[in-house]
């Protein structure tokens, strides 16, 4: 079995800085932990290599990923979109101030950079489904070809544009709000107000 297993991919992202906790992680796929699961599942790496821009040109994108053996409380929507979240508000309040000091376009001030692409492998690596509020599919990933978001391209996000006292308390925060144990009042109202989408 995996010890990491990949939940959602972000294809406008490519997150070279490190932001995660014991449970899960937002990563560049030359994270040993993505080279690992290439390895031993092909599919992986067909289906990452299946992203490109409006041009053609290919894509690297990010994965969620999160530990094998982790609580079920922490792959809810929710508890996975917190963790996006927290992403999310560690990086565009930064890059929005840098904007306005240097006076110059900062694509990570956007938060698009940081949505999750609809389709993802499923677990056993067979095919690929998608899940949202309307719709539930499945298909073959033979078939499967795609883009990323075509409003903004891609952005790296580095070791500097993370403000990490922000990221390492908010993930503090994540950890006790999705464990299994009755969660706070305080800690169920933050997350419903970082709520990114």
């Amino acid at each position: 079995m995996d010890e990491w297993e990949p939940i959602v991919v972000l294809p406008n992202l490519d997150m070279r800085g490190k932001i995660e906790c014991e449970y899960a992680a937002i990563v560049a796929l030359s994270d040993d932990r993505v080279c690992k699961l290439r390895d031993a599942h092909p599919e992986v790496t067909l289906f990452l290599s299946k992203f490109f821009n409006q041009f053609r040109e290919q894509v690297s994108p990010s994965l969620l990923l999160m530990r094998s053996d982790v609580p079920g409380s922490y792959r809810t929507p929710e508890a996975i979109t917190a963790f996006r979240d927290i992403i999310l508000l560690s990086v565009a309040p930064y890059a929005r101030a840098a904007r306005l000091r240097y006076n110059r376009a900062n694509a990570l001030a956007f938060t698009n950079t940081f949505q999750f692409y609809p389709w993802m492998l499923t677990a056993t690596y067979e095919g690929i489904s998608l899940q949202s509020p309307s719709h539930r599919d499945v298909n073959l990933l033979d078939n499967f070809e795609d883009h990323s978001f075509p409003e903004q391209p891609q952005a790296s996000v580095m070791e500097p544009d993370v403000d990490f006292p922000v990221a390492k308390r908010f993930l503090e925060r994540w950890t006790m709000r999705f464990s299994q144990e009755p969660a706070e009042w305080k800690d169920r109202a933050l997350f419903r107000s970082l709520d990114g989408e």
